[in-house]
Parts: structure tokens; sequence; C-alpha cells
């Protein structure tokens, strides 16, 4: 079995402006008190929380105008899946167990918003950390238990912060062969980089 990075494509544009301050204003009130929204959303990938629940009700977004000349199906935003609908119905299936969706609309039309809520199991002897003057960095290295993420045809990883997604050949055979556009999918688990 293949893994693979989900990326977005070199030079392109996320699909819709998302103002995460004005956004944060918006859903302190549904927090718990005690909680700041600026950093609920910061840490929402690696605490792995909803952001359904607090979807503040009929928010919507704006498409990027450089987004709408290149028109594509798919945009990796931050952690976030942001799907048109054509892409929502070929990937809702294979979505569905794995996280959650926030059904918007950006101009009015529809599209949605997934957050993904699955952890890959990495394989710690085969990850690899990079250190400065004995201080643990980023890891330079990812790898994961094949067993664990073989179900899992899109997943997340603990030790990347959980911001940096992964799939598995499933997810890349959906994608080709429906002809969706908008994410580069990499066998490089390692460059953050799109190419």
């Amino acid at each position: 079995m293949k893994l693979f990075s989900l990326k977005p494509i070199t030079n392109s544009y996320d699909m819709v402006e998302w103002d995460i301050l004005s956004f944060a204003d918006k859903i302190q009130p549904k927090l718990p008190s005690d909680q700041d929204a600026c950093m609920f959303l910061l840490d929402i990938h690696v605490n792995n929380d909803s952001l359904l629940e607090y979807w503040p009700e009929g928010y919507e977004l704006s498409f990027l105008p450089e987004y709408l000349e290149d028109n594509h199906d798919i945009s990796i935003m931050d952690g976030f899946i942001a799907l048109r609908m054509n892409a929502y119905a070929v990937l809702k299936n294979l979505l569905t167990p794995l996280g959650e969706f926030i059904e918007t609309k950006a101009d009015g039309e529809p599209i949605v918003i997934f957050n993904l809520r699955t952890f890959g199991q990495e394989d710690e002897a085969k990850c690899e950390r990079e250190y400065l003057d004995g201080y643990p960095q980023d890891y330079i290295k990812i790898a994961f238990i094949n067993d664990d993420v073989k179900n899992k045809p899109v997943f997340k990883s603990k030790f990347t912060g959980g911001s940096r997604l992964y799939c598995t050949d499933e997810f890349k055979s959906a994608v080709e062969a429906n002809n969706l556009t908008g994410v580069f999918i990499d066998e490089d688990l390692n460059n953050i980089f799109s190419s």
C-alpha cells in the first residue's frame, strides 16, 4: 500500500477567503467561557476539535477571484479540505467516517468544508526528528504503521501538528478516476512543498 501527502497545487489559491480573526470573533460566544477563539482555531487540528458545533448559523464565505480563474474542485486550506459539490459527491462516502462536513456557501454557491478528525499512527522507529542545540524541532521524516492507516483514506499526524494531510491510494484513485482538480498528491511524505 502506498501513502501520499495531500497538498495544494503550486501557485494555486485557497478556494475561499476566510478571515480567521473575524471568524474567531463570531465563534467566541459559542465557545466555553475560558476558551480563547483564536487559540482554539490555532490548535484545532492537533487537538482534534470539532468546528461544526461552533460554526455560526448562516455563515457564508467568498470565493477568492484568483481561485475562480482556475476553478478547481478541491482546496487544501491549512488542514481543512474545501470541496465544491461535485467533489463532495465523489468523496463523501470515503470521508464520512474520518471527520465532519460543514455545509456552507461561497458567494451563494453551496460548498463543504471538511474538518479531518482522524490521526494515523506514526511508526516511531522510522520517523526522524530534527534537533537544535539538543532541543527537539520538527520531524524531517515521517512514516506510518500500514495496519493502522490502511482503512483511513485520509488522515493526519500528531507529529506534524495535525495540519498536514496524508492519504492512501484509495483516496488518490477516487480523485483521479473522477478527474477532480485542485490537490497535489505527492509520494514524498516529508516534503512540505508542492512540486
